[in-house]
């Protein structure tokens, strides 16, 4: 696997969990308004909707990492 092609997988990766991480806010929305008065509670939801796009952007890139060159 080139340089190249490890390099757009982690950018295919990124925007996976950047595309996760937004849907999840988005599903939470409803909760964010329903705490918008407790900072920590806010905290928290943010930090569960990075973990969220972390983990996608982990499991995309493995999943991508792992398959089979053509030819192999």
């Amino acid at each position: 696997m080139t340089r190249r092609t490890r390099q757009i997988d982690a950018l295919i990766a990124a925007g996976a969990g950047a595309l996760s991480a937004t849907v999840a806010r988005t599903c939470l929305s409803g909760v964010y308004s329903d705490h918008a008065d407790q900072y920590s509670v806010l905290q928290w939801l943010d930090i569960a909707v990075l973990a969220v796009g972390v983990a996608t952007a982990v499991l995309v890139y493995r999943n991508l990492r792992d398959r089979q060159q053509p030819g192999a």
